[in-house]
């Protein structure tokens, strides 16, 4: 099927190039660049420097138990989900513990196990993103370990400034691996890193149980040839 050279802008009425409107999914936005960029710079005039107004999170304690019971439900693909962004157990811990209290303040109990794997999965690419930037930016500072020692201070932290590039490094190679596979192999990776099941995935792709197995032994041995290692990963 063709794709149309030319559209009318649903905002000015105007037929122009189908360059002249942004990409939408599979197809092309209704109304053109020239239309939203004066509707933006009309907001921004109208508002000044002003943010939007944010509401902030009401956390409610009367639905902590409700959302307890969940978690317990949960627990085996929270945990799956946290080994995702771990570099090992410890860590691994550090991150369910904050997917949880993600949960608890964020989340209601009529939220579906979908939307609270969700959260849980915005929690641990936030903290990853978060330790990145404080690795990067931070970690490489120069401190005179005897000189603390000698002032009365413990250091209690070892991590080197090695450590944290090996990290960056293992990181943004695991990205680069992800980003290299087929895109139906990504998208299995990137359910299960939102703690969904083999079942689970077979029903969202519309494919047997069978046909996520077999994809996931190609991923496993796609990893184990082009990295060391899996971060973490868990294909079980």
């Amino acid at each position: 099927m063709n794709e149309p050279t030319t559209r009318i802008c649903t905002n000015c009425q105007v037929e122009k190039e189908i360059s002249e409107f942004h990409r939408r999914r599979n197809g092309y936005q209704k109304i053109c660049k020239s239309c939203r960029n004066a509707s933006a710079r009309g907001d921004y005039q109208a508002r000044g420097k002003a943010r939007l107004p944010h509401s902030p999170t009401q956390i409610n304690p009367a639905n902590f138990p409700a959302l307890q019971e969940r978690i317990v439900l949960l627990e085996s693909r929270l945990r799956a989900s946290a080994s995702m962004y771990a570099h090992d157990k410890l860590d691994a811990d550090d991150i369910y513990s904050e997917m949880v209290e993600a949960i608890l303040t964020k989340c209601k109990p009529e939220d579906n196990d979908g939307f609270i794997m969700q959260r849980a999965s915005w929690t641990g690419q936030a903290l990853v993103s978060k330790n990145m930037s404080y690795n990067e930016y931070v970690g490489d500072l120069d401190v005179d370990e005897d000189a603390l020692t000698a002032g009365g201070f413990k250091v209690v932290n070892t991590r080197t400034v090695e450590d944290a590039l090996i990290e960056i490094e293992s990181f943004k190679s695991l990205q680069k691996v992800i980003a290299s596979l087929p895109p139906e192999n990504q998208t299995v990776v990137k359910m299960i890193s939102i703690g969904m099941n083999q079942r689970q995935i077979a029903e969202k792709l519309q494919v047997s149980e069978q046909s996520v197995s077999e994809r996931m032994k190609k991923i496993r041995k796609f990893f184990a040839e082009n990295m060391d290692g899996n971060m973490g990963l868990s294909l079980a």
